[in-house]
């Protein structure tokens, strides 16, 4: 028989491995639920697997004084992470007010978070963002059209699907040559009775591309405009991160912004990398959340694996040195650029 010492230790370690399996539950779940979007920015720090959420809060948990004078920062971040989401026509179910958590610390925000407990393939109703808009003193301008993509994205960005003859935006193709974005940047290419997607493009352009740099701007532009997430990363030129990378980018070429129609050009064209806006402070990682051997190799990889490894990192249990491998709590790669672009083609 125990002692009521020993019995003691032994309910202790039993309440330690019970809250350990809740938070690799929680870690895995939230995984795969993000792992539906490829991964984007919806976090700037390590996830916090309790189902507490310590040391964060959730917002409709804060006092209104505090709301009311940091209610604009938090909402322009939720509204970003909001629309990485809506990019992969994802979009939180419930109540959006209990899903943005933050950290305070000496009562200044230090991180803020979006946790996307159920994602639906279903526009949710704006009275969501209008709840959370309220919850926060903000005035927003939302749509009357009851669409939440409407506010993430503006209108003006979907002029290609506004003609009433789809005959006037459509160009029929039977081959890949005829596939002409140059010559018809704006127009959508039909292929059997069937609109191809911007992906497809992409992949079937691929060897163009790599020599035409104009057909890929005009084809990054259609993902711009039309609001989609560009699956796809691996097919994406390196020289292409000059241009969206958050320290000193270059401009962006006349092909893609003649063809773009959104106001904030190059955001966009990151969030459809899955890349926050503008740059944030984000939360150092130690060697055990990602390993100095991989963070030396990613420093010489584009800034949109940067930012799908990091955000991997953030919700796993712990990054390894190892053949690939996950397992929804434990991630493994070797620190070798196809092995981590390899790793990251298992979330797109």
């Amino acid at each position: 028989m125990l002692s009521v010492q020993a019995q003691n230790e032994q309910n202790r370690k039993d309440v330690e491995r019970y809250k350990k399996e809740q938070e690799l539950k929680n870690r895995a779940r939230q995984l795969r639920s993000e792992a539906a979007a490829s991964l984007p920015c919806l976090r700037d720090a390590c996830f916090p697997p309790h189902d507490s959420y310590e040391p964060y809060k959730r917002i409709d948990k804060l006092d209104d004084s505090f709301r009311r004078t940091n209610g604009a920062m938090i909402f322009e971040r939720a509204k970003n992470y909001l629309a990485l989401l809506a990019a992969h026509n994802l979009f939180p179910r419930g109540d959006i007010r209990e899903q943005v958590i933050v950290r305070v610390i000496n009562n200044q925000i230090v991180n803020i978070q979006l946790i996307g407990r159920y994602l639906s393939g279903l526009q949710q109703p704006i009275q969501q963002l209008r709840d959370l808009a309220a919850l926060l003193f903000v005035n927003a301008a939302f749509p009357e059209t009851g669409s939440s993509l409407d506010f993430y994205f503006p209108s003006d960005s979907n002029a290609v699907f506004d003609a009433e003859n789809i005959q006037q935006v459509a160009h029929m193709v039977n081959i890949v040559d005829e596939i002409s974005l140059s010559e018809n940047p704006g127009k959508l290419f039909v292929n059997s009775t069937k609109i191809m997607p911007n992906e497809e493009i992409l992949e079937l352009k691929y060897e163009q591309m790599r020599s035409d740099r104009s057909e890929l701007w005009i084809v990054l532009a259609r993902f711009c405009n039309q609001h989609q997430a560009i699956g796809g990363i691996d097919l994406l030129p390196e020289w292409l991160n000059d241009y969206v990378k958050y320290d000193n980018p270059i401009p962006l070429p006349e092909e893609f912004t003649n063809q773009c129609n959104c106001t904030e050009q190059l955001q966009r064209l990151r969030m459809m990398l899955g890349m926050y806006p503008d740059e944030i402070t984000m939360q150092e990682l130690d060697n055990d959340k990602l390993p100095r051997e991989i963070k030396r190799v990613l420093d010489q990889m584009p800034v949109w694996y940067q930012s799908k490894v990091t955000q991997l990192a953030y919700i796993a249990d712990s990054f390894q040195i190892g053949d690939i491998c996950e397992d929804g709590v434990v991630i493994q790669c070797k620190p070798d650029i196809q092995d981590i672009k390899e790793l990251c083609q298992l979330y797109q």
